[in-house]
């Protein structure tokens, strides 16, 4: 992929980049059995966010989609939304084998693997946390993460919400 995006932001509501990325999952996964285990918990009434839809969507589905993947099939995947000051905080948090701290700083590069074994056993190529940080570098703003070895990790993120009473950019 390239390093440029071409991107239509607008106000979205989380509740539908979030709810478009679980369903997406359930066929990605082939078993809706997987994608019920994500527990959405999206504070009520949050405002839009200036986003792009399919790039937020994205977004949510790679870092569902690692969550399921790294934690066990009993485990429950939280999907956070709330407000934060004049940001809506967003986060995926997964319970399961967690991220040493001196990885932590290179999961974020292309093709980047914690543990080279763990492409055999968890599947996938490491570009998805590299695409969900170029991403959200488009929206100008950081994905950060902690974790924490055998207890899990969350990874999160901030983006302004907007007033549609006030605002004039879109």
């Amino acid at each position: 992929y390239g390093q440029s995006l071409d991107l239509r932001v607008g106000p979205i509501i989380l509740r539908d980049a979030v709810e478009f990325a679980r369903r997406s999952l359930g066929r990605v996964w082939g078993r809706r059995s997987e994608a019920e285990r994500i527990q959405v918990m999206l504070a009520e009434n949050l405002p839009p966010v200036p986003a792009d839809k399919q790039g937020l969507s994205t977004v949510m589905q790679l870092l569902m989609d690692n969550a399921l993947k790294f934690s066990g099939k009993d485990q429950p995947i939280e999907v956070i939304g709330c407000l934060r000051d004049d940001h809506v905080y967003i986060a995926v948090r997964d319970y399961g084998i967690g991220i040493a701290q001196d990885k932590l700083q290179d999961i974020f590069e292309s093709f980047y693997q914690v543990d080279s074994s763990s492409t055999r056993r968890y599947g996938g190529m490491g570009i998805g946390l590299a695409l969900v940080k170029l991403i959200l570098d488009h929206h100008n703003t950081e994905i950060h993460v902690d974790s924490e070895l055998g207890k899990g990790s969350t990874f999160w993120f901030l983006l302004p919400w907007v007033d549609l009473d006030k605002s004039t950019d879109f």
